[in-house]
C-alpha cells in the first residue's frame, strides 16, 4: 500500500505539486494522466525516492515503477547503462548480470541500445529500478 499526504514539491520558485494525495493499493497496476508540466514525473519521482517533497507524507512498501523505454541513453552499450545505474544505486554487478539474464538481454549487453528493440529498452529500463 501506499499512502502520499499533503505533497508539495517546488523547483526553485515554480510550485510543481500542491497538496497532492494519492492511495495506492498493493497488486494495482495504476497509471497517473495529466498534462505536459502537471507533475506526473515529479510525483513518481518522490514515490520512488529520487526526490523528496518538500511537506506532506509518503508511507509504503514496495513501490515499482515502469519509467519511459525512451529515456535510455541510445550510444551507450547495455552493459555501459547498466554499469552507470549501478554506480548511482550502489549495487553489485553480479546482481545485476543475474538480473540481465531474467530480463532475456544479457546477450544484448555488448550492444548500442539504439539498436535494441522496443520491448527490450523497456527490459533494460527496469534497471533504474534497482
Amino acid at each position: 500500500m501506499l499512502i502520499a499526504r499533503n505533497i508539495k514539491k517546488s523547483f526553485g520558485k515554480k510550485r510543481v505539486l500542491d497538496d497532492i494525495d494519492i492511495t495506492l493499493e498493493n497488486g494495482k497496476i495504476t497509471t497517473i494522466i495529466g498534462e505536459n508540466g502537471a507533475g506526473k514525473s515529479t510525483i513518481i519521482g518522490i514515490i520512488s525516492g529520487f526526490f523528496f517533497q518538500d511537506t506532506g507524507t509518503v508511507q509504503k512498501s514496495t513501490v515499482s515503477v515502469m519509467p519511459d523505454a525512451d529515456s535510455l541513453f541510445e550510444d551507450m552499450t547495455g552493459k555501459q547503462f547498466l554499469k552507470y545505474i549501478l554506480e548511482i544505486k550502489k549495487v553489485d554487478y553480479k546482481k545485476a548480470v543475474t538480473m540481465a539474464e531474467t530480463f532475456g538481454i544479457k546477450k544484448a549487453l555488448n550492444k548500442k541500445m539504439c539498436e535494441y528493440s522496443f520491448g527490450m529498452k523497456k527490459r533494460s529500463a527496469l534497471f533504474k529500478l534497482i
